[in-house]
């Protein structure tokens, strides 16, 4: 009997470790989980603004073009529509479809650029839901997490010092029964009664780092 309550109470504090080692490797990697998430944002943030800043100088450079376009246009509706006597025909004809091929290129270079303008939109959506999302992640999922887990080891603390007192009082409910109608064997009752009393310093060591654990998740969940 003795031996069953020594095993019981071996190396409470090793125990303890070994439960919050666990639940800290889980805390790290949350800790670590966030630092990653928050970077990732940065870079997004970071992305985004660049992105926007090009979007900006795209479309300034489009109605650079549009306007480029139209003042080209201009010129060849009026040498069209106005007789310009002093110039060689066969020069102004050229220099015309030049003009105009210079214009077309332009008109593509618009189309090109509204394309990539668009693309670009796009991509600074996407970031923003992104942003979002991880935000999101941060402030309410991992806290979430964590509190799960604080509630978890508390349970498992819990029920570890529950089971304790099962077993003590089972033992001294067997040691009862067993010597009931007999001698009272004073020597074995009052090892027992030490080897019990070793057993509640234990309980209340396992309490007191209940309430140490506590303290330590609640830092952590800060």
């Amino acid at each position: 009997k003795n031996k069953k309550i020594l095993n019981l109470f071996i190396s409470p504090e090793k125990q303890y470790k070994k439960i919050m080692e666990r639940y800290k490797v889980l805390f790290s990697y949350m800790d670590k989980m966030i630092l990653n998430l928050n970077l990732q944002q940065a870079q997004l943030i970071k992305d985004s603004s660049i992105m926007e800043h090009l979007a900006e100088e795209i479309n300034k450079c489009i109605s650079a073009i549009d306007k480029c376009v139209g003042y080209g246009n201009e010129i060849l509706n009026d040498i069209k529509n106005k007789n310009y006597c002093n110039y060689d025909k066969s020069t102004l004809i050229s220099w015309m479809d030049l003009l105009s091929k210079r214009l077309e290129d332009l008109k593509i270079s618009s189309i090109v650029s509204l394309q990539t303008s668009a693309e670009i939109s796009i991509i600074i959506s996407n970031n923003r839901n992104l942003i979002n999302k991880i935000s999101s992640i941060v402030s309410n999922t991992i806290p979430i997490w964590r509190n799960q887990a604080s509630a978890l080891l508390n349970i498992e603390i819990y029920k570890r010092k529950i089971a304790v007192e099962r077993n003590v009082t089972k033992i001294a409910d067997d040691f009862i029964e067993e010597n009931t109608d007999k001698k009272v064997n004073f020597e074995k009752l009052k090892e027992l009664n030490g080897n019990l009393e070793n057993a509640l310093k234990e309980l209340s060591f396992i309490e007191e780092k209940e309430n140490a654990s506590k303290q330590k998740l609640n830092k952590l969940l800060i």
